[in-house]
């Protein structure tokens, strides 16, 4: 049996919550559902920890690739001329990253690197073509007939890291692939996908930064593949137990379990559950749109903030800003004292505690949710005849970047 199956039974038990909406936080009495009714309890933590154990197993150590590969290149100097011009993050991870790349780059004997996402200063010692055209799952920009070519991507967002996981698979001259992925939400999951989402979701993920014209100019939904395409699950092993995660799922995996949650975020979280709670007892027209859906107010927190600093002030004007984005014409005084009384009844209990420790079981689901996309993919690498070998690394460390895991393959 596949070890990562442990990961999709996790998520399998736990979809409910995974998926769980925190505006729905007060409204749907997440208290009582998950935290006084023992379901995140010490099981869930227990089998926290043994998903996270497995995953420590899985994951190759990047000293011991780089003995594998007798590798020679040292992970660039800040002042490198290479990455001393950028912001620190990106130089951060570029000079974490781009040793790996020559690695590979040696291995295999390649002396062309196609770089979608990761940018310039990743290896100047072979020819780099960064790509800046639609990458479809048929065909990728750059390759030349012949000639070894190392697949580079950091930070790709959703489903284009899957599209190049598929394309470094099927193209022959792709003798090795070095790749961050990121922005989960993004991916297109085949039990949410159905007609035109399809070609919605892939046109978010693998042309990201294109206009919606060069979007509809390029090939890219006139293509039959595209419309075929699923970016999760990829691999057999998880397609075959119908995996299924979930958009909120994936949205909270984007998450880092080693991100603090300030008492701001928290507060501008707790405001949004109470504001739909006061919307659904004062104006329930105005509290989800024509599709059911909860309707967006925009970051209207940090505007009243600004204007307020005693919470329940606060909370008035945030409502009152809320009413202006809805186009809620009856929000008088009245209205806003109720919300303020609103807002003492709710924290003079026990429900801004539940919040923050709600948060931080999100915050411990987050790391399995995204260890599962990860290992699809490490999965769908494992299983093809092409590569010599297929790893998984933490080649980041969170707290400077927190999509910190690279899928790494070479011939």
């Amino acid at each position: 049996m596949n070890e990562f199956l442990i990961l999709k039974d996790f998520c399998d038990e736990y979809r409910d919550f995974g998926n769980a909406h925190m505006v729905d936080f007060i409204h749907g009495d997440f208290s009582q559902k998950y935290l006084n009714s023992g379901m995140l309890g010490d099981e869930f933590r227990r089998k926290i920890d043994a998903c996270k154990e497995l995953i420590e197993k899985k994951l190759t150590k990047v000293e011991d690739l780089k003995k594998e590969l007798k590798s020679e290149n040292e992970i660039l100097a800040p002042d490198s001329p290479k990455v001393k011009d950028m912001p620190d993050k990106k130089s951060y991870e570029i000079s974490q990253l781009s040793h790996l790349i020559a690695d590979v780059c040696q291995t295999t004997g390649a002396d062309h690197v196609i770089d979608v996402g990761a940018g310039k200063g990743t290896s100047t010692e072979v020819k780099i073509d960064c790509v800046g055209d639609v990458v479809r799952p048929d065909c990728l920009p750059g390759v030349v007939s012949g000639r070894k070519s190392v697949l580079v991507g950091l930070h790709c967002c959703g489903d284009l890291s899957s599209v190049l996981c598929h394309l470094s698979e099927i193209i022959e001259e792709i003798v090795g692939l070095v790749l961050v992925p990121c922005c989960y939400h993004h991916l297109s999951e085949e039990s949410e996908l159905e007609g035109n989402s399809k070609i919605d979701r892939y046109s978010t993920g693998i042309a990201r930064g294109l206009t919606k014209e060069e979007i509809a100019n390029s090939e890219v939904q006139k293509t039959d593949i595209c419309e075929r395409f699923i970016g999760f699950p990829m691999s057999n092993i998880f397609r075959n137990q119908n995996l299924i995660l979930g958009q909120n799922a994936r949205m909270l995996a984007c998450h880092s379990e080693d991100r603090i949650q300030s008492d701001s975020s928290l507060k501008s979280v707790f405001f949004r559950a109470l504001l739909k709670e006061f919307l659904m007892e004062f104006f329930p027209d105005f509290a989800v749109d024509a599709d059911g859906k909860d309707v967006r107010v925009g970051k209207i927190f940090a505007k009243a903030a600004k204007v307020e600093k005693d919470d329940r002030k606060m909370f008035e004007e945030y409502v009152k800003l809320a009413g202006k984005r809805l186009k809620i014409p009856d929000i008088n005084e009245e209205y806003l004292k109720k919300a303020g009384e609103m807002l003492e009844k709710f924290t003079a209990g026990q429900k801004y505690e539940d919040l923050r420790e709600i948060e931080g079981l999100r915050n411990l689901y987050a790391k399995i949710a995204e260890y599962l996309i990860l290992a699809d993919k490490m999965n769908f690498l494992e299983e093809s005849v092409k590569w010599r070998k297929s790893a998984g690394i933490q080649i980041f460390d969170p707290k400077m970047s927190p999509r910190a895991y690279c899928l790494l393959a070479y011939k």
